[in-house]
């Protein structure tokens, strides 16, 4: 049958199918529109999807559907390649940065005489692997309760996990922490006698990282006392009754010559000068602090009085470092009878926290800043406590606003508003004797004589 046959046959057939089925075309511009208007009865749809011609619209949608989503196959294809060609990127990267690591590591133990000919050498097909260390004597001490100590030990460890994990790096290091022992397997691409030279200096370092770390070794301190060409002034040197007077964080011992020590000639004075202060000149004040300087202090107090009990004044810093001395003297077994303290600040922290003035603390200050000791477990609190040792405290109540600056003004303001200059916050109030120094400031009192007078008279009462 001709092809011109065949669809003259199918035209016919479609023509007399739509006939037959009374399709009302009347006003309609195609089937396809009929077949889009919402007012078609469900009889006439039902027609329409039962036509031939629906089947040839259904069939070009199938082959669209088809289409698309072999063009989204593709899409996420591509999308998929791009990605496993980023992940090797990525990998190729990571082998260079591994073989730049090599070369680095290969070339450090060049420079610590552990020599490599070449870097071919170094990398060869040749594998080495450095003996277990074996026991070091001389660190070896009890596995038994808290006298356990880590040492390197004999014996073989780690040889399967070394090997499984070794692939292609130049040296591979396995440790082992067991029942207090530490052990290590070397691996290597190194010669044997140089991966075996690596294990001993490696083994060498860690012993002395244990010695080290367990041997009692007294804290570092320099000792700046050399220093100072006087250290102390020493007054009234015929009495028996001793008292230390230490320096205010701006003054030395000339502080007190015209103020407290014509009103105390009957004692033994010994009017110390400001370390801390000769330190700041020095650009050497880095690091310093009132328990390091109390140290200091003290060698020159026992060379003076050897046994207590002690007597201690101070002005401002000096009342804090009186307090730290008195501490340090105190826990270490000496009698302490008497603190007595001129306006000292405790706690700066904490007042510079609510003023909000964090970045305003000056040099003097930034060593008060962190002095914070916790004493309420030491000798030297539970003396307080019993009321063996006198804490006096001497404290101003006004400010001189004239010729200070706005935030030494809030600083001084808020002391002022404490009622015991943030001491409680160290001592339990109930054991500190208040001395209200109405109005003085800060610095004030040393010119104002009646109120010399009553702070001596006052110290000679308590030091009877």
């Amino acid at each position: 049958m001709s092809p011109i046959l065949y669809c003259s046959i199918c035209l016919g057939f479609i023509l007399c199918y739509s006939i037959a089925t009374k399709i009302d075309v009347e006003g309609q511009s195609s089937l396809i529109n009929r077949y889009d208007e919402r007012s078609i009865t469900s009889d006439k749809r039902n027609n329409i999807f039962n036509s031939p011609f629906h089947g040839l619209l259904k069939k070009t949608k199938n082959e669209n559907n088809i289409r698309r989503r072999r063009d989204e196959t593709h899409n996420v294809d591509m999308k998929a390649v791009v990605a496993k060609l980023e992940d090797h990127r990525t990998m190729i990267n990571d082998h260079r940065t591994m073989i730049d690591d090599h070369r680095t590591m290969i070339n450090n133990f060049n420079n610590n005489s552990i020599h490599v000919d070449t870097i071919q050498q170094a990398i060869s097909k040749h594998h080495s692997s450095a003996p277990p260390f074996e026991a070091a004597s001389s660190t070896r001490s009890s596995n038994s309760g808290k006298d356990r100590r880590w040492y390197l030990t004999d014996g073989i460890v780690g040889d399967e996990r070394a090997e499984r994990a070794f692939g292609d790096d130049v040296i591979a290091v396995n440790g082992l922490c067991m029942k207090g022992q530490m052990r290590f397997n070397i691996t290597s691409r190194l010669t044997s006698d140089r991966t075996t030279q690596l294990a001993n200096s490696l083994k060498s370092k860690l012993e002395d990282i244990i010695r080290d770390r367990f041997s009692a070794k007294p804290p570092i301190e320099i000792d700046y006392s050399n220093d100072f060409e006087q250290p102390f002034v020493l007054l009234n040197a015929d009495s028996d009754n001793i008292l230390f007077i230490l320096p205010p964080g701006d003054g030395g011992a000339e502080s007190y010559f015209n103020n407290i020590v014509p009103h105390l000639s009957s004692y033994k004075l010994v009017i110390f000068n400001n370390y801390y202060y000769n330190l700041k000149e020095k650009n050497m004040k880095k690091g310093a602090s009132f328990e390091a300087l109390a140290r200091l202090y003290i060698k020159y107090i026992k060379l003076i009085q050897l046994n207590g009990p002690y007597n201690f004044l101070g002005w401002s810093f000096g009342g804090v470092l009186s307090f730290e001395i008195a501490r340090q003297l105190n826990n270490a077994g000496d009698p302490v009878a008497n603190i007595l303290m001129i306006d000292s600040y405790f706690n700066m922290s904490k007042a510079y926290l609510e003023i909000g003035k964090m970045n305003s603390v000056d040099e003097v200050n930034q060593i008060s800043y962190s002095y914070l000791p916790q004493i309420d477990n030491e000798a030297f609190g539970l003396n307080i406590a019993n009321m063996n040792i006198k804490i006096v405290l001497f404290k101003a109540n006004l400010v001189k606003e004239g010729y200070l600056l706005n935030d030494q003004l809030e600083f001084f303001k808020y002391y002022i508003n404490t009622t015991f200059n943030c001491l409680d916050t160290l001592v339990n109030h109930k054991y500190i004797q208040l001395f209200q120094m109405y109005d003085d400031s800060h610095f004030s009192w040393v010119s104002n004589k009646e109120q010399i007078v009553k702070i001596c008279n006052y110290v000679a009462s308590i030091l009877k």
